[in-house]
C-alpha cells in the first residue's frame, strides 16, 4: 500500500471505521481523516461520528460509505 506522501496507506477496501467528520468539501462530501489519510464520504454532517466502510482506495485518498 503506497501513497505519494510517506509510502503508507492505512486503509483497505472493506475495512470498517468509526470516525468523526472533520469538514465538508466543495462538492458537499464529508472529509474524514484516519492516521492522517483522507477519506471522502457522501451524505454526512460535520462533527458527527459515523461507522463507515471503505469502498475504494487510491494512492492519496479513499472513499467510503456510511454503514447502515
Amino acid at each position: 500500500m503506497i501513497d505519494g506522501r510517506d509510502g503508507f496507506v492505512p486503509v483497505v477496501v472493506g475495512q470498517e471505521l468509526e470516525l468523526v467528520c472533520e469538514s465538508i468539501g466543495k462538492k458537499g462530501d464529508g472529509i474524514f481523516r484516519y492516521e492522517g489519510f483522507v477519506i471522502i464520504v457522501p451524505g454526512v454532517e460535520v462533527s458527527r461520528v459515523y461507522q463507515i466502510s471503505i469502498i475504494k482506495v487510491l494512492k492519496s485518498m479513499a472513499f467510503g460509505e456510511v454503514k447502515r
